[in-house]
């Protein structure tokens, strides 16, 4: 029993010694990294921006192309709805004549002078 209380004691020690290690390593690598943002920034900065500014300015120079297709396309369908209605009022008119066609063609037909005469 006292082996097994010894071998346990120092399994947990040696996890608890690899535990310290791992944190010592990760204080390190933390202590490393800290500085390691402010060096890029700076090392970085000019570049970026520059990036920044013409990845900007081309995504601005894009939106404006598509502001405008889109008035173009609300343009171009308001001149088609205007076609559509003045399409749709010759079309009743149209048909309204035709109406009034019909009726005289009727009244032709069923007129005295019209109707063919048994001999």
């Amino acid at each position: 029993m006292v082996d097994d209380v010894h071998y346990r004691t120092a399994e947990a020690l040696a996890e608890s010694d690899a535990t310290r290690q791992a944190f010592n390593r990760d204080q390190e690598a933390a202590d490393l990294l800290e500085g390691f943002p402010r060096g890029m920034v700076r090392a970085t900065s000019p570049k970026w921006l520059a990036a920044h500014t013409t990845q900007h300015t081309a995504a601005e120079r894009e939106r404006r192309a598509q502001v405008s297709t889109v008035k173009e396309c609300e343009g171009a369908c308001k001149q088609e709805s205007v076609k559509t209605t003045a399409a749709k009022k010759h079309s009743e008119e149209i048909e309204a004549n035709i109406g009034e066609s019909r009726a005289e063609i009727e009244a032709i037909e069923k007129h005295e002078h019209y109707k063919v005469r048994d001999g």
